[in-house]
């Protein structure tokens, strides 16, 4: 998985903008890991990552059976 630099020379970026980022030039990544035998559930989770001089910029997908 690669972060690349997203908003440049925008500090505090509004979270919409972020979020909306993300998605358009983002590609998502898959989570698979189940670390716990004891629990198997495994919900479909993908991240889109990115980051600009200041901070870091995660978004989560979560889909639940």
């Amino acid at each position: 998985m690669t972060i690349a630099k997203v908003l440049e020379k925008i500090e505090m970026p509004d979270l919409e903008l972020v979020s909306q980022t993300l998605d358009w030039e983002i590609s998502s990544f898959k989570i698979e890991q189940v670390n716990w035998e004891a629990f198997p559930y495994k919900p479909r989770v993908t991240l889109r990552s990115g980051y600009n001089e200041k901070e870091l910029f995660l978004k989560y997908k979560v889909r639940e059976q």
